[in-house]
């Protein structure tokens, strides 16, 4: 189902708006970063894909089953983005 991603992790640690927040920033740097490889670029778009695809299953409502204090560092990305939007 995912590229890189681990299922069982991700759905355990982050919310839907979590997972949409990483889906977008990695889809902006994979988009808009001008010094790094082809390779990373595409792994970006992966990672972009997987998040996305993965927030769609789980839908809108999804709360994570299992959040981690402290907060992994995918988390902790993923509630940096989303408080840089608001």
């Amino acid at each position: 189902m995912t590229h890189h991603v681990d299922v069982d992790q991700a759905l355990a640690t982050l919310d839907y708006r979590e997972m949409v927040a990483l889906s977008k920033m990695f889809e902006r740097w994979a988009l808009n970063e001008e010094n790094i490889t082809d390779e990373r670029r595409t792994d970006l778009i992966k990672w972009s894909a997987d998040y996305e695809a993965l927030a769609a299953f789980a839908g809108s409502d999804w709360i994570a089953t299992d959040p981690t204090e402290p907060p992994s560092l995918i988390v902790f990305m993923a509630r940096r983005e989303l408080a840089s939007r608001s």
